[in-house]
């Protein structure tokens, strides 16, 4: 079973798989720049522009349908 680095926050972790190769490189690093969309969300909800939200939703679901497929593919290696 393969040890994986602990991440330091929640944004890192999808970094650490990247590295760890459980997904590719690039769509870690998308993904890892997505949570801070999630940051924004739940720290400044309330100077949130709705307009780069929704645009940056938008851009962020085909990446986690990657996420899954890769993960999958990992898990099933």
């Amino acid at each position: 079973e393969k040890q994986l680095n602990a991440p330091i926050e929640y944004k890192e972790s999808f970094k650490v798989i990247g590295r760890d190769k459980v997904i590719s490189s690039e769509l870690a690093y998308r993904i890892a720049d997505s949570a801070g969309l999630r940051n924004l969300l739940v720290h400044h909800y309330d100077e949130i522009d709705l307009d780069r939200f929704y645009d940056g939703l938008k851009g962020g679901i085909a990446d986690y349908e990657q996420y899954i497929k890769e993960v999958n593919q990992y898990i099933n290696k």
